[in-house]
């Protein structure tokens, strides 16, 4: 499901270090691992370009389909992520768990 809200990364490390330390007092009590953390927080908030010449110089690899055409394809496979279509709350989420 599309996020409704976004919340800077800024905001959102603090928040993640307490949960962690929250997380090292009472895990030896049962307390499952979070699911927000700074790492975690790191990873989701940065931009990723990634280049294949590399793969192309040493070892003559070319992209079946073109970067375009994956980008277009990509899209069209996630119609429910479009900004335009409203979201509707269909069943249980992998979330609420």
């Amino acid at each position: 499901m599309r996020p409704k809200i976004k919340i800077p990364a800024a905001v959102m490390m603090p928040i993640g270090h307490m949960v962690e330390l929250i997380y090292k007092l009472l895990a030896p009590y049962g307390m499952k691992v979070p699911q927000l953390t700074p790492s975690r927080t790191r990873l989701l908030s940065c931009s990723r370009t990634f280049d294949c010449s590399k793969a192309n110089d040493r070892l003559g690899y070319t992209p079946i389909v073109p970067l375009k055409e994956g980008l277009r394809r990509t899209i069209e496979s996630y119609p429910h992520l479009r900004a335009d279509v409203p979201t509707t709350n269909d069943g249980p989420s992998i979330y609420s768990q």
